[in-house]
């Protein structure tokens, strides 16, 4: 009783102070009608909501209100977790107080993979008006039949693939959350879920991310929510290694930071996504080169709030940002990425936390970056990049060589004693 009474006395409020919708005549509500106390208010119950949709197509809300006094009309209210403003539509009687609300996601649309609330504001014909209790259900892309595979702190969902599949999703995940933590200290993720579509397009249009045909995967931090699109075929596990660890270090970003989250630099935080790719993608070095050699790169500063839409120079902006963040991390360590995470967090702006969290200006320390990674000898940079492949020679040739060597050797050695 007393659960029932706060809950609608919260709704009533909210809604007299943030929806004064009551006196909107395409709603059927006339003006001058003034909220009542919901407790005060005659016997009113809502009964058996339901709320049944097609992802990304009509939501239909149904639900059986018995009143006492006879319901001159009942406002309906959609609002998703993480967003401002309640969507709002009336509700046509049926039978025997059965009411209906259907609602058009395609001109309206609903968060993708977001908890959705909505309650009944009711008018009564004696004057008073009711805020039901709130309801919610969760809007998943029901377009697709998911399989569903929790191994803590993730749960997967996919619908092409078998449980092999989602044994390789749960350890990319888990590898690039280790990786994440050498990086930047982050708390470990309660619970994440992971959607895996089959093509970039799917995810897109589950986003609504329009013309943004480039984007491969998308992460809403503050629901804890991955998208990723990975394609059957021979490049699958090279985008589940970069991908996964990308979201994935999104969720942790904001997991630490909370509502700051939206203070850090576009090109800190898609970099620090970028430094944590299990497999980096192999055409940014090429394509920061041809921009480099053609005066074509964006200043650091002109990342700082947001990233180009068009194509080719948001992959730009993706590549430099993972660049530079890798520079800063092999110069000042982990220690660095948190003082820029912390001054940022706490409000500072691009440049000036750049300063106070480093020591240096952000275009000092950028031009030390372009000088490393484009004025360096080409020589040493070449031979630094084979390296590895140097190495790995040495294993497989140099050494068993050297062993055969030292055989013939031995040979020779006890023939001449004998």
């Amino acid at each position: 009783m007393w659960h029932r009474f706060i809950v609608q006395f919260l709704a009533l409020n909210i809604f007299w102070l943030a929806f004064p919708i009551w006196g909107n005549s395409e709603l059927g509500v006339p003006e001058g009608v003034a909220w009542a106390n919901a407790a005060a208010a005659a016997n009113v119950q809502v009964l058996n909501p339901e709320a049944t949709y097609t992802f990304g197509g009509e939501l239909t809300l149904r639900a059986i209100i018995q009143s006492e006094a006879p319901v001159q009309s009942v406002v309906v209210f959609l609002q998703a977790i993480g967003t401002q403003n309640a969507i709002q539509g009336q509700a046509i009687p049926e039978e025997d107080g059965h009411f209906i609300y259907v609602h058009d996601l395609t001109k309206q649309p609903l968060r993708a993979f977001a908890k959705i609330n909505y309650w009944f504001g009711m008018l009564l014909q004696n004057g008073e008006i009711v805020a039901s209790p709130i309801f919610s259900f969760y809007y998943e892309d029901n377009r697709y039949t998911w399989q569903t595979l929790e191994i803590k702190p993730f749960r997967l969902h996919w619908y092409e693939g078998n449980l092999s599949f989602a044994q390789e999703i749960f350890n990319t995940a888990w590898d690039g959350w280790v990786r994440a933590k050498r990086i930047l200290p982050i708390f470990p993720p309660e619970r994440v879920e992971i959607y895996v579509y089959a093509s970039a397009r799917e995810v897109q249009s589950t986003l609504q991310l329009g013309a943004q045909t480039w984007v491969a995967g998308h992460a809403d931090p503050d629901l804890g929510v991955i998208a990723v699109s990975l394609p059957p075929g021979p490049e699958q596990r090279l985008e589940m290694a970069r991908q996964i660890p990308h979201e994935l270090m999104h969720i942790m970003i904001y997991k630490k930071v909370g509502d700051a989250y939206v203070n850090l630099p576009v090109w800190f935080n898609e970099g620090l996504a970028s430094a944590v790719e299990l497999y980096p993608d192999p055409n940014y070095p090429m394509l920061m080169q041809t921009a480099y050699q053609k005066n074509g790169l964006i200043p650091m500063t002109g990342l700082c709030q947001s990233f180009p839409k068009n194509a080719s120079s948001a992959l730009l902006a993706y590549a430099e940002a993972s660049s530079f963040v890798n520079y800063l991390y092999r110069r000042f360590g982990n220690t660095g990425m948190e003082a820029l995470q912390k001054m940022y967090a706490d409000g500072l702006a691009c440049e000036r936390g750049f300063e106070a969290a480093l020591g240096s200006p952000l275009a000092k320390v950028e031009k030390g970056w372009l000088h490393e990674t484009f004025e360096t000898s080409p020589a040493l940079s070449g031979l630094e990049n084979l390296m590895p492949w140097v190495v790995v020679l040495a294993v497989i040739v140099v050494v068993p060589l050297a062993i055969g060597v030292r055989g013939i050797a031995l040979n020779r050695k006890e023939e001449a004693e004998i």
